[in-house]
């Protein structure tokens, strides 16, 4: 875990650098409706962190968060932002290999944070022959056959740079 965590506000623009298009943190940060698990801030509802003695919290720019494996996940569409915290790497994995993660169509981006620095990541699936193929998100707007497709086998490798999200 990085010694001083990061803030809410650096979380926002990894997110706004990686969604391009003008998108600005304070952008990432007005669309940051939800926060779901558990943080060293405890569990959160709606815009306010609570506390593990159940004191709400409103959210602010300069919290700061030391949790070693957490995400942000943008669903361009909405817009809305959900920042995710795990207990274990695996944790976070299986968040984003699941349906409602990096797969779901209707989720345009997933920034992955392990021990306060942002973790650029691969994401596989293998076809009908066993063929590993590297999955590549799809803008918003175009929602083909991906819609209801499976992608078996899925797999993630955590890379040392982000790969072009428009490949």
């Amino acid at each position: 875990m990085s010694p001083s965590g990061i803030t809410l506000f650096d979380i926002c623009r990894h997110a706004a650098s990686a969604l391009g298009d003008g998108m600005q943190a304070e952008d990432v940060l007005e669309d940051l409706a939800v926060i779901r698990g558990r943080s060293h801030w405890g569990d959160a509802r709606a815009g306010w962190l609570y506390t593990p003695d159940d004191t709400p919290r409103p959210l602010a720019p300069e919290m700061r968060f030391e949790d070693n494996h957490m995400c942000l996940d943008y669903i361009g569409h909405a817009p809305i932002a959900l920042l995710f915290f795990f207990e274990t790497e695996a944790g976070l994995i299986e968040h984003i290999l699941g349906d409602s993660g990096y797969f779901n169509p209707f989720t345009t981006l997933i920034i992955a944070f392990r021990h306060g620095l942002p973790a650029p990541f691969l994401c596989t699936y293998a076809d009908d022959d066993g063929q590993a193929h590297i999955f590549h998100k799809q803008p918003d707007e175009v929602l083909d056959d991906t819609l209801h497709r499976m992608y078996p086998k899925r797999r993630l490798e955590w890379t040392a740079h982000l790969v072009d999200k428009d490949r």
